[in-house]
């Protein structure tokens, strides 16, 4: 019973422990920090930026390659979500996660009232660019950047 407890206690430390950006292989969340600090800076130096604080990060498989995009957006998707975290003031939006990159079970999954979707008046805006950082997942799980153009984006 003792060894039980103790497996028990060590468990339950083990998973309260882990925080939100736990979620996040290390490599892929300093893209996402540096993606953010660069939007931020933009917004700060340029009047004619503006910063939505909404990221999208959204696999795909295209062919034999796998990729990640991180892009910048004014309202998020609620379909195919598999859950999001913030960063700062941000908020950073998951879609068809590479579980060698995300950890579903550690992203937020609670509703956001708050936030623009994709019904709202802000899916409509069209005055918004976003330039969409790209990435190859190479055969050792590791990013190789692919450009930082803007792009068609799709979820």
């Amino acid at each position: 019973m003792k060894k039980i407890t103790t497996l028990f206690l060590i468990l339950l430390v083990f998973f309260c422990c882990k925080k939100p950006n736990d979620a996040v292989k290390p490599n892929l969340l300093k893209e996402i920090k540096a993606y953010i600090d660069k939007s931020e800076t933009n917004a700060n130096e340029r009047k004619t930026y503006t910063e939505y604080d909404i990221y999208l990060i959204i696999f795909s498989d295209e062919g034999l390659s796998k990729k990640v995009k991180i892009i910048e957006n004014t309202y998020y998707f609620k379909r195919n979500l598999d859950g999001y975290l913030n960063i700062g003031d941000n908020k950073v939006f998951f879609y068809h996660s590479n579980t060698d990159f995300v950890d579903v079970d550690l992203l937020s999954k609670s509703d956001l009232k708050d936030i623009p979707d994709e019904n709202s008046d802000e899916a409509h805006d069209d005055g918004i660019d976003p330039e969409v950082w790209s990435f190859l997942i190479n055969k050792n799980r590791d990013l190789e950047k692919t450009n930082y153009l803007p792009e068609v984006f799709g979820i």
